[in-house]
């Protein structure tokens, strides 16, 4: 398990599942373990659909230094994770699904048909009402908070 503490807002517990997406895990937990994600913030809140993370190394920039295999359905893989409310999913770059690097969105709502189309690899297990919260938080035209939500600190539950 994962512990998000969310400035302002609370903690948020995320539970991985490295038998869905054993290599998006592996690296997340990685991610984790270095600080990658302490100081990072929710830079998109989309209704409906996801809040995303801002990410340092992208594809496009050339900052890349490893890219993740998109374990979902479209690209191949068996991933039985429901892309349900509170699921954690790997973002790529539009039509590069073995793209992904660190940025990664949660799910907000049940009632999508987005499943094998996204690596879900965790889930929200704790914390959802802090999840509730930044879900409804007021976004500029372009989803980008009015108020930055920003990740304190990530670690592995001991």
């Amino acid at each position: 398990k994962v512990v998000f503490e969310i400035q302002d807002y609370g903690n948020m517990v995320v539970e991985t599942y490295p038998e869905e997406a054993p290599e998006t895990v592996s690296r997340f937990l990685e991610l984790v373990e270095m600080g990658y994600y302490d100081g990072m913030s929710f830079d998109k809140v989309i209704p409906g659909f996801s809040m995303e993370t801002s990410d340092k190394t992208t594809l496009s920039s050339g900052e890349c230094k490893e890219v993740i295999t998109g374990e979902f359905a479209k690209n191949g893989y068996s991933n039985g994770l429901s892309l349900s409310r509170g699921t954690l999913a790997m973002c790529y770059m539009p039509g590069e699904y073995n793209s992904a690097t660190s940025k990664f969105m949660i799910i907000l709502n049940d009632d999508l048909d987005i499943d094998g189309l996204y690596a879900g690899f965790a889930k929200v297990v704790d914390g959802i009402g802090v999840f509730d919260k930044i879900s409804k938080i007021a976004t500029d035209a372009n989803g980008s908070p009015v108020s930055p939500i920003v990740m304190k600190k990530a670690y592995i539950a001991s």
